[in-house]
């Protein structure tokens, strides 16, 4: 720790940062070479461990959905919402179509099948603009632009259940059919039909991966 400065110092020290004030060209101070590089290593040093945390905490971070990227960029354009009031080069932040140039900060979406997006992306639009627009349903986001917010929980509860459905209807359906059959042709041939929509619902209403797929219409 450096000694305090004596008070007769002191008073001399004002003395001189009161001419270094009224004379600038006498502002001179030590350059202190080695202490000063030693500082900037230990900052570039701390900057590049920074760096590293910073990108290992965004590689973690999950990208937003197209739904949401579309509706931001909507609402920035709309003239109930944003109103376009970006400007110059900040314009551009938000312009990208490719949600995975972006990261979202929000809780991470739930694993999505094909037939879930079809829900979110497709029928949750039919059903917002002519239902949850109308009879005011879901969360209010915005007041002034009229945007809402839907339950993905209940999203995911009618993609379960419709799945449930057919999981359940598509066996029964199956004996029914083939007990109806009276030739071992027609059979087999039904045998590679519903074979064949089993694979497709596990590709759809599943995120199912191939080799899982082929494993389940193996047996």
């Amino acid at each position: 720790m450096a000694n305090p400065i004596p008070l007769k110092s002191q008073a001399n020290y004002h003395r001189l940062s009161s001419l270094m004030r009224n004379g600038p060209d006498l502002a001179i101070f030590r350059r202190f070479g080695e202490l000063n590089l030693m500082s900037l290593l230990s900052l570039q040093a701390e900057i590049l461990q920074l760096e590293s945390d910073y990108l290992s905490q965004l590689s973690r971070i999950g990208s937003p959905e197209k739904q949401g990227l579309r509706l931001l960029q909507a609402w920035l354009r709309d003239s109930k919402g944003g109103k376009n009031f970006l400007d110059g080069v900040e314009a551009e932040t938000w312009t990208d179509p490719e949600e995975s140039n972006y990261i979202s900060l929000g809780p991470p979406p739930p694993e999505k099948d094909i037939f879930s997006s079809f829900l979110r992306d497709v029928l949750l639009r039919i059903f917002h603009v002519f239902c949850g627009e109308r009879f005011k349903m879901g969360r209010v986001v915005d007041e002034e632009s009229g945007i809402r917010s839907y339950d993905d929980s209940r999203i995911d509860k009618a993609s379960s259940l419709i799945t449930v459905i057919l999981a359940s209807v598509l066996p029964v359906l199956a004996i029914f059919v083939l007990n109806s059959l009276s030739t071992t042709n027609a059979r087999i041939g039904t045998i590679v039909g519903f074979t064949a929509a089993f694979a497709t619902i596990l590709a759809i209403f599943s995120s199912a991966k191939r080799a899982e797929i082929f494993a389940a219409t193996a047996t």
